[in-house]
């Protein structure tokens, strides 16, 4: 039997950042990841806003950083809007070489990282975990932690484990390829695209540079449609263009969660990242957040001995830091979720000007009547503005 203080399941960003803040606590921290290769496969568009990187509680060296964002431009209808600012910019990744890079911070702060580890069933005592059972390599092993960290993604196992109502879980899906010599792909602005291609949910194009570009379909799908989507949108006029020359290359495809449980704590677990729905709406972006409230939980699970009283106070840490964001995120997803499923004939572009932040939740419903050419020439008036 392995004993440790603190388990972390899944060494993605939440659960690295879990593990190096448990460990920098002091704690004797476990990570088991299911994959061999920490980081692959990659199931992500790579973006990340640079608005949340003053929350991160260490600093991302600059080199961590593969291409910067100037801004993101938003197109439905014939209609470009392009919006910059701070709000606006930000980075993508290589999330492959990211999350190897949080995992070396965990084994430098005394983390123990167990690759090819796959969590499968837990002991349990009322709410409590005791210990919990896993497959490490085709041999079984049996792990006792005082507390427990499940970074274990959007179908998480510990989730299930502990009673969460897995399958009334709202989870989306992703499909996304990275293209390479796409002249899009040096381009310094994310897009988002609104269509009848994808009646629920987005098409998107993240440039990484040096001619490479992921591009994404993404919402309220199952994944047996969801290629359908990608194939529609990639054969649209004006994406067909910019990808005249480029070659399909990895794929990115993924689930993703789009809502979560009333709580993300229970016994002596912590849920977090795409465990919890630790992103934010309506672009499901949740690498930072994942590291932000990974680390939470990594310094809760250390300091609470296992106690659940303790425990919850992860709960109030999470509310003083991210509450706001999160609240207004989830209900910019609940209005949207509305719209799609709406047959409201200028959706897209009422999403459109919620995702862009030139229309508020407030005032949509009064908007619905109109027609789209009032709709248009509202928006790009509010952009001119400023």
């Amino acid at each position: 039997m392995l004993e440790c203080d603190v388990l972390v399941i899944g060494c993605g960003p939440a659960g690295a950042a879990a593990a190096r803040a448990a460990a920098l606590k002091g704690a004797k921290t476990v990570v088991i990841e299911k994959n061999r290769t920490i980081g692959v496969p990659v199931r992500c568009a790579e973006g990340i806003g640079a608005y949340l990187l003053g929350k991160v509680p260490f600093r991302i060296p600059r080199n961590k950083f593969r291409w910067s964002i100037k801004g993101m431009r938003f197109y439905s209808d014939g209609l470009c809007l392009e919006r910059t600012g701070s709000f606006w910019e930000g980075f993508t990744l290589d999330r492959d070489t990211f999350d190897q890079w949080l995992a070396s911070l965990a084994a430098e702060a005394g983390a123990q990282i167990l690759t090819e580890t796959n969590a499968v069933s837990a002991e349990m005592h009322g709410d409590i975990v005791r210990t919990i059972e896993a497959v490490s390599k085709d041999r079984k092993l049996t792990i006792a932690a005082k507390s427990v960290v499940a970074a274990d993604g959007p179908s998480s196992t510990m989730a299930e484990v502990m009673g969460f109502d897995v399958k009334r879980r709202n989870v989306g899906h992703v499909y996304s390829i990275e293209y390479s010599s796409a002249g899009c792909g040096n381009d310094h602005f994310e897009e988002i695209y609104l269509g009848d291609f994808t009646s629920v949910g987005y098409g998107y194009v993240f440039p990484k540079g040096g001619g490479v570009v992921n591009i994404g379909v993404g919402g309220e799908f199952d994944e047996t449609r969801i290629r359908e989507r990608f194939e529609e949108f990639v054969e649209m006029p004006g994406l067909r263009k910019k990808l005249a020359g480029a070659r399909q290359g990895i794929e990115k495809s993924g689930p993703c969660p789009l809502d979560g449980y009333p709580k993300a704590v229970k016994g002596n677990v912590i849920l977090a990242g795409d465990a919890a729905n630790q992103n934010f709406k309506p672009f499901l972006e949740g690498v930072l957040p994942a590291v932000i409230c990974g680390t939470m939980a990594g310094e809760v699970a250390a300091e609470s001995n296992g106690m659940p009283e303790r425990i919850a106070e992860f709960e109030n840490r999470l509310d003083a830091s991210l509450g706001e964001l999160f609240a207004a995120s989830d209900a910019a997803y609940a209005e949207m979720s509305r719209l799609f499923h709406s047959k409201v004939p200028i959706k897209h572009l009422l999403i459109t000007g919620l995702s862009s932040g030139l229309l508020q939740l407030e005032e949509l419903k009064s908007l619905e009547e109109v027609d789209a050419t009032t709709l248009k020439k509202l928006l790009t008036a509010r952009l001119n503005r400023g």
